[in-house]
Parts: structure tokens; C-alpha cells; sequence
């Protein structure tokens, strides 16, 4: 007799919670290396050159124009990693990968 009762929301709500939290970790983490990357890069370059601001200057302007390219580019990266996630471990290669290092190979 089959079961008509819908499934419950929670396994969706948790799913939703889970992939909110791995699409944010992953743009903060580019919006953190796009700081840093900045600010160094900044630094340097601006050292190099022979620049008249002080290092603390240039160490702010850095992280502040490292923060503006990392923002466009950190929540579509995190959306599309996500997607990429998310492909790998739904896919029927990975339920058929797991199936088989239970021991039960045969589809019957």
C-alpha cells in the first residue's frame, strides 16, 4: 500500500540552510583573498614605483580596490562551485559509487 503522506519541509529547509552556508563561506573566503591579494599587490607595486603615499596608504587603497574586483566576481564564483558541488554528489556515479563500497553491486 503506498504512502500518500508529502515529505516532510525539514529535509528541505536543512538543505536550503546547508547550501546558503557553503555558497556564503565560499565568497567570503574570495572576498578575504581578494583583500589580501589587493592590499599586497598594492604595496608592492607601489613601493616599487616609488610612490609618495606611506605603506599604511597603500596597504588601505589596495585592500579597499582588491575588495571592489573581488566583489563582482566572489558570489557567482561561489554560486557556480556550488552547482559543481552539488553535481558531484547527486550525480548517479556517485549513488552507484556508494552502492557498490556497500557490497551490494547487483541492481536485482
Amino acid at each position: 500500500m503506498p504512502d500518500d503522506t508529502p515529505p516532510s519541509p525539514k529535509p528541505l529547509w536543512r538543505s536550503a540552510v546547508y547550501w546558503a552556508g557553503v555558497w556564503l563561506a565560499i565568497t567570503a573566503a574570495g572576498l578575504l583573498l581578494g583583500i589580501v591579494l589587493g592590499a599586497l599587490i598594492w604595496v608592492t607595486v607601489g613601493t616599487l614605483g616609488g610612490s609618495e603615499r606611506t605603506a599604511g596608504r597603500l596597504l588601505a587603497d589596495g585592500a579597499d580596490i582588491g575588495m571592489r574586483y573581488a566583489r563582482v566576481w566572489a558570489g557567482g564564483i561561489g554560486i557556480v562551485l556550488c552547482f559543481v558541488k552539488a553535481h558531484e554528489r547527486f550525480s548517479c556515479r556517485a549513488w552507484l559509487r556508494r552502492r557498490s563500497a556497500r557490497g551490494t553491486d547487483s541492481l536485482s
